[in-house]
């Protein structure tokens, strides 16, 4: 077993401890027509962070930017512990977290989880009788709440990625942000497969804020841990297959919340 400093351990089990929000609205259950918001596909990252998963607000606060991929994310400076990437940790030399994607895609392929997400995701809903459209417009933006509001259990409020964003017509606005990535908690940790998703939902026409929660993937198998980065990227072609059904295996969470037994 590898050594993982107390601090970290107690931050991660503190974050992991404390009861998290969940979508609860009458007009979420009733709703027939549906935008979700795009958002940039998925770079499979590897890093020394701590990723609060279980937390829904860590999705939309740019703390996770670093596993999206788009211009303007590319070209974001890597700031902060969770843009460390391994890469680093294994003596290469380089920070940012597109080196690692750069070697992903060399050993695995090219991939659109986000893509496979989103149409899993559309699918399911218009299975149950949904009309879904996606908002491209915002298909190089990194996941920002649309609207501001005040989540039920707080007094802060949440601030919006732009102010006098449009409304949609639709009777809910859905906001997803899926992540899927290798993560070690402390330099000495193993790296291990993560994979989660956030949804915020407002009402379309009103902008008025009906819930948001977190959904977490379960611990993968230890054998799909690893203590270097070479030993990660060698089993890229075992291990890639158990994230990607990780976080396609949260869709029918996601249905379930946003219909609420319909």
């Amino acid at each position: 077993m590898r050594f993982i400093p107390l601090f970290i351990l107690l931050s991660f089990l503190t974050g992991c401890a404390v009861t998290q929000p969940t979508i609860n609205s009458p007009k979420v259950a009733k709703a027939t027509t549906v935008v979700i918001e795009d958002i940039p596909e998925l770079n499979v990252g590897a890093s020394v962070s701590i990723l609060l998963t279980r937390r829904v607000e860590a999705y939309f606060s740019g703390s996770m930017d670093y596993l999206y991929t788009s211009p303007q994310i590319d070209a974001l400076p890597p700031a902060g512990i969770e843009l460390q990437s391994t890469m680093a940790v294994a003596g290469a030399g380089n920070e940012h977290p597109k080196y690692f994607r750069e070697e992903f895609e060399r050993i695995v392929g090219k991939q659109e989880l986000k893509s496979e997400f989103f149409g899993e995701l559309t699918n399911q809903l218009r299975a149950r009788g949904v009309e879904v459209r996606i908002d491209t417009s915002t298909r190089e933006l990194a996941p920002r709440a649309r609207w501001a509001f005040n989540p039920n259990d707080s007094s802060r409020v949440v601030a919006p990625r732009q102010k006098n964003s449009e409304v949609a017509d639709a009777d809910l606005l859905i906001q997803v942000a899926p992540i899927a990535t290798y993560v070690a908690i402390g330099r000495l940790s193993n790296f291990r497969i993560e994979a989660g998703v956030a949804v915020i939902v407002y009402d379309a026409r009103t902008k008025e804020f009906l819930g948001w929660q977190a959904f977490r993937a379960p611990d993968s198998p230890a054998k799909y841990e690893y203590s270097t980065m070479n030993e990660l990227k060698a089993n890229l072609p075992e291990s890639w297959p158990i994230m990607r059904k990780a976080l396609l295996d949260l869709v029918p969470q996601v249905v379930a919340a946003v219909r609420q037994g319909t």
